[in-house]
């Protein structure tokens, strides 16, 4: 399992593409130019950051066996994700923005919803909410449509409540 660190840098991650919705925000209206490269930079860092995370968990950690007794889809609550971008889009003030990218990332972090992170969805990553036959919950990344509880045999734990599929 990855460390607390880790957590937090996935957690980070989530807010890429806020940043480059504010890089394209800046760009349209003509804003400073420092400004405009923190965002861009920003983004691409974090972007790189969770490439190389699940490449590390994917070869560097240990695989378990799973047994898979249940299995439901969370797309649905990946709609709560969404707020941040259209709260974005309606603001021109730079600390009201910085302010509810700190409030994003805080309530991401403390409720452990890091991984309804738009940056695993755009690299082809589904998210499923999984029980395993000792009836813990965990919630579980994949590129895998899931159809049935025998597709996934192995996994490596990306945190207490995150497992990765490693099978693909």
């Amino acid at each position: 399992m990855l460390s607390k660190s880790i957590q937090i840098i996935l957690t980070s991650t989530s807010i890429s593409p806020l940043l480059l919705l504010l890089y394209l925000k800046a760009f349209s209206q003509h804003s400073n130019i420092n400004n405009k490269i923190l965002y861009l930079i920003l983004a691409i860092t974090l972007f790189i950051l969770l490439l190389i995370i699940i490449k590390l968990a994917k070869t560097k950690l240990e695989k378990i066996p799973i047994k898979i007794t249940q299995i439901t889809n969370t797309n649905k609550e990946k709609l709560l994700a969404s707020i941040p971008y259209v709260t974005l889009l309606l603001n021109n003030n730079i600390l009201l923005t910085s302010s509810i990218l700190l409030l994003f990332i805080i309530i991401t972090f403390i409720t452990n919803t890091y991984h309804f992170n738009p940056l695993l969805t755009l690299l082809g990553y589904h998210q499923y909410k999984i029980t395993l036959n000792n009836n813990t919950t965990f919630i579980l990344l994949t590129k895998k449509t899931l159809n049935n509880i025998t597709q996934i045999k192995y996994i490596t734990q990306l945190t207490n409540y995150i497992i990765i599929d490693v099978d693909q």
